[in-house]
């Protein structure tokens, strides 16, 4: 038979904190209280304690005034489920950690507040760690939240390269799912197509009569380089080859690092009509650049980003981007954790979604007196 559920003492609310000066009018802090055990609210009721746990978990069928009275009373005692009490019982923490590679990143702010949001709504906690791109960190992160006994993990994997320590977690059958492509290996994955995304872009491009176009990556991960292939494929369709001196690729993906790329790309002769940023926040750097040299977008310069994130429609010349549905991204990446939380280790077999991209046309890539639109974009 099951152990009923601990329950402890929420800081004092039923015994009133005093009006005035914040003291607790029982001279007790919340860090002293005693727990409120089911005992506690048996006594207090006089019915069993078998009968306030079936009422507390929400399976009661008994009469409504003995719940009215057990939850009036529970209420009195100011009760909370103990969680590590719970997780004994249960096998299970109900809750999920999630690695991120650089918070300060829009984009994976919003699926990070996107994967909160849905797990939350399943019944699950979310433990979040950052591993800023260092392999080092991610392994002392992931083995944190081993540590703490969370049922699974949704991870952007820090270096692409080195994902020995990812397969031997997979290979125990424990719950993790990639948010982004790898080159190997067998993972649940949930990611965008960014070789598709890239390759709309470059279309794009070349569709508005833009053949000297310049790139601007990042290097960081196995998604940026599969941008820089779908892109170069894209000009590959058309006929135009991507000149290595209208290439550069940068240690970060900051709106200054795209500022900073600039002097050298228009140093190239012929100049590049068009930049295609790895990101936003790339192409907001671009955009600001081009700001204070008199560049003019995009009839000097058109500029495409990637992500979509919420500042780029309300910059001065809004940008054309590839979304990045992080919403989408993030809800399909908690369905598959949670599933594969709750079936049998036999049939954990790994799965691959991917989400399609979408190519958002706005001001910023367009030829003066010509605005036209790529086949499989929107307008917005």
């Amino acid at each position: 038979m099951l152990r009923p559920a601990v329950y402890c003492s929420l800081a004092g609310v039923g015994r009133a904190r005093a009006a005035h000066g914040g003291e607790w009018s029982d001279g007790k802090t919340p860090m002293n209280r005693p727990f409120v055990r089911l005992k506690d609210i048996a006594e207090r009721t006089g019915f069993s304690i078998n009968t306030v746990s079936v009422v507390l978990r929400g399976h009661s069928q008994l009469p409504e005034a003995t719940r009215a009275r057990i939850l009036e009373v529970a209420r009195e005692l100011n009760y909370v489920p103990n969680a590590v009490a719970r997780s004994l019982v249960r096998q299970t923490t109900q809750t999920v950690g999630v690695v991120l590679t650089n918070i300060m990143n829009p984009i994976l702010t919003r699926a990070a507040q996107a994967i909160e949001q849905n797990l939350t709504a399943l019944g699950y906690g979310t433990v979040f760690s950052i591993s800023g791109y260092d392999l080092a960190k991610e392994r002392a992160a992931i083995d944190r939240l081993l540590e703490r006994q969370v049922d699974g993990i949704l991870l952007y994997p820090a270096n692409h390269g080195h994902l020995d320590h990812l397969e031997t977690l997979r290979a125990t059958g424990f719950p993790l799912v990639l948010l982004t492509r790898v080159r190997a290996g067998s993972f649940d994955i949930v990611s965008l197509d960014d070789r598709k995304g890239a390759l709309l872009a470059a279309r794009h491009l070349v569709h508005l009569g833009h053949r000297r176009i310049a790139m601007i990556d990042t290097g960081l991960g196995y998604g940026s380089r599969e941008k820089s292939r779908g892109f170069r494929t894209g000009l590959a369709e058309a006929g135009v080859t991507l000149d290595p001196r209208l290439v550069v690729v940068l240690p970060g993906s900051s709106a200054a690092d795209g500022y900073r790329a600039m002097p050298d790309l228009v140093a190239a002769r012929p100049r590049p009509t068009a930049v295609f940023a790895a990101t936003d926040s790339l192409a907001i750097g671009v955009l600001r650049w081009c700001r204070e040299n008199a560049v003019r977008v995009p009839e000097d310069l058109a500029i495409i980003g990637f992500d979509d994130i919420d500042t780029s429609a309300f910059l001065d010349v809004p940008l054309t981007t590839v979304s990045y549905p992080a919403d989408e991204v993030g809800e399909k990446a908690v369905q598959r954790v949670v599933q594969l939380i709750g079936l049998p280790l036999a049939e954990r077999a790994c799965q691959v979604h991917v989400v399609e991209p979408r190519l958002v046309i706005r001001e910023s890539s367009g030829r003066a007196g010509r605005r036209t639109r790529s086949v499989g974009a929107r307008k917005q």
